[in-house]
């Protein structure tokens, strides 16, 4: 992995008072992720599948350009099959392994080429914009997820109540069949974060998105019991960038960071804009995104004193 997240908010963080928070989180984040049954699209056995086969055409001392041209195909349409970018079909996964000197007794390979042409788990739940249902298929294949949310609390830490009201508010020609979708997509999405193997999850908001009652102030209450229950988890981490803290990286904000099981792929980070949704994958666009998120773990208050301000609020709704 080009970036390591945790090694440098660890890094970071130790010049910033706050040694031992930082100390404990990265040991624990670090733990090797073991694969689990869960919900998940193609991107799973897509990068599975690529990483097996460029690990083929390295032992057979072989660059992609020599291996793309004994099919008459170019160096990039190699270089997507390994990074996951597309699947192959069995033909073409047949001839990749003949010039490779390789073999697929068990089918292992031909059941992950299989797999990475199935339609993600959220299909059921009516269609999805095409870069969302690219979001989901990247968080259904991460380790861990570290967002800062500006104005609203994060997708995955939403109650029912809330997340209805922050999805048909904001889009008023959304029907309220697909909201109750949208709303049930969420809560399939959660469950990760209370599986055997669960999700790593880093939430950081800003004070602002605890302050603006959505759905009223019995809804907003119960969400935020939602956010103190959920920091108890010993996979979940969660601090707030109180008003004091003034400006901050997060004041152009929100935004999410990816990070995969080694080796499976980089990290991503993903950004939700009126315009459209914005993915970055370059390591230095994503380094750039670490640097901020470091910086806003370091203004942010530490996770007992996020728990305090959360309690606060909600006794005065």
């Amino acid at each position: 992995m080009c970036v390591n997240l945790t090694r440098s908010i660890h890094a970071r963080i130790l010049c910033t008072g706050c040694t031992r928070y930082a100390a404990v989180h990265a040991c624990r984040v670090m733990l090797e992720v073991r694969p689990v049954s869960r919900p998940f699209g193609p991107t799973i056995p897509r990068l599975m599948l690529g990483k097996a086969l460029r690990e083929m055409r390295e032992r057979k001392g072989m660059s992609r350009e020599e291996a793309g041209e004994n099919f008459g195909w170019s160096e990039g349409k190699i270089r997507t099959i390994e990074n996951g970018q597309v699947g192959v079909d069995k033909v073409d996964l047949a001839a990749l392994l003949a010039l490779y000197g390789e073999s697929d007794d068990s089918g292992e390979l031909d059941e992950l080429r299989k797999q990475s042409r199935q339609r993600g788990f959220w299909v059921k739940y009516g269609p999805v914009q095409k870069t969302y249902a690219t979001y989901l298929d990247l968080e259904s294949a991460a380790k861990k997820v570290s967002s800062f949310d500006l104005a609203v609390v994060n997708g995955l830490m939403q109650t029912p109540e809330y997340a209805r009201a922050a999805i048909e508010v904001p889009a008023p020609g959304i029907g309220p069949d697909e909201v109750e979708r949208l709303v049930q997509l969420r809560a399939v999405r959660q469950q990760r974060l209370t599986a055997d193997d669960p999700l790593g999850l880093w939430a950081i908001l800003d004070e602002a998105a605890l302050c603006r009652v959505i759905g009223g102030p019995e809804v907003m209450r119960v969400q935020l019991e939602k956010l103190l229950e959920l920091a108890d988890l010993p996979n979940i981490d969660l601090q707030v960038v109180p008003f004091a803290a003034g400006a901050h990286p997060g004041t152009w904000g929100s935004f999410t960071l990816l990070e995969f099981p080694e080796s499976l792929r980089p990290p991503a980070v993903y950004i939700e804009t009126r315009g459209g949704e914005i993915y970055l994958e370059d390591n230095a666009e994503v380094k750039r995104c670490n640097l901020s998120y470091v910086r806003l773990c370091a203004t942010a208050l530490s996770p007992a004193e996020s728990k305090k301000l959360i309690r606060s609020i909600a006794r005065e709704l």
